[in-house]
């Protein structure tokens, strides 16, 4: 079995085919910090989301109501709550918390300027375990599963000016999910990687991967994946140290398979060699810092490229 790497930015690879919305390589693009203090409320119960019958609320915690006069009940208000750090678990921020399963609602207010010909999107590295998502009390996605970043397209839930999330959090274990009910380990809840706001293009390269070709060192392969509303635009890889400069089409979807010709100096611990490589489609460009190695394993063995090819 042969597999080649690539080294640099750290993001998940999803299925480039798949018309997700994902954004990948967040690092790499233009983006707003919401890490810091969240304001929070706990809730055991699940008052703020279901109602007596056990039923989705029309009106939850996720509106972010504030009492307009003293004669309206009004039973939560995140601002005289308290608050807990993002990034971060809840369960080593409060002793109160260190046991705790069950929900936590997160509050972030936000100031936004709305930018001409831009989308925006709602990324987070990881949200531990069940995260439903809020922007200015509209619901915009739900993600389960601790340990993957996922985002959404909130262009049209913004406005300019003030702006509210709120992520309702569940960390409960359950039979179907993982870790299960017997699990050998607590499962820590909390907003536990960084938030941001993602300024992309309308069309934005949404993903790509670009590697050695199998059993090859002076060859690459991979792929790009546009978004947006004109996907047959072309892309452009570039790589400067290389003196590499080419372009290549896309089909109806925006996906462009890539193939050529190169001989980088492979990374290896002792040499840790990585290369300056942007792709560009339009107004819209990344760049990435890539190193170049495979790494292939014959029967036990598991031999690199300098084995391979020396």
């Amino acid at each position: 079995m042969m597999l080649a790497l690539l080294c640099g930015s750290p993001f998940l690879r999803v299925n480039s085919r798949s018309g997700t919305q994902q954004i990948l390589n967040v690092h790499d693009r233009a983006t707003i910090s919401l890490d810091g203090k969240w304001q929070i409320i706990i809730d055991p119960m699940e008052t703020g989301y279901y109602d007596y019958r056990y039923e989705p609320k029309s009106d939850g915690f996720f509106e972010n109501r504030k009492v307009a006069d003293q004669t309206e009940l009004l039973e939560y208000d995140f601002d005289a709550g308290s608050t807990l750090n993002v990034p971060g678990d809840w369960n080593s921020q409060m002793p109160e918390l260190l046991w705790y399963e069950g929900t936590i609602w997160y509050k972030r207010d936000f100031t936004y300027r709305k930018k001409a010909g831009q989308r925006v999107f709602l990324h987070f590295g990881a949200v531990n375990y069940e995260a439903k998502v809020y922007v200015n009390g509209r619901k915009v996605g739900e993600h389960l599963g601790g340990f993957t970043p996922f985002s959404f397209d909130i262009t049209g839930e913004v406005t300019e000016g003030n702006n509210f999330i709120v992520v309702k959090v569940d960390n409960t274990c359950k039979r179907e999910a993982i870790p299960t009910i017997n699990s050998d380990w607590w499962n820590f809840g909390g907003i536990t990687r960084s938030v941001n706001l993602v300024e992309v293009p309308q069309t934005f390269i949404q993903d790509y991967f670009i590697q050695l070709a199998k059993g090859q060192n002076d060859k690459v392969e991979g792929y790009i994946r546009l978004a947006g509303m004109d996907t047959g635009e072309e892309v452009k890889v570039t790589i400067p140290e290389l003196k590499f400069n080419q372009t290549f089409p896309t089909d109806g979807s925006g996906y462009a398979t890539i193939s050529f010709p190169l001989k980088p100096v492979l990374w290896s611990p002792e040499n840790p060699k990585l290369y300056d490589v942007t792709v560009s489609a339009g107004s819209h460009q990344i760049t990435d810092r890539i190193g170049f190695r495979t790494i292939e394993t014959r029967g036990q063995d598991i031999l690199s490229m300098v084995n391979l090819f020396s």
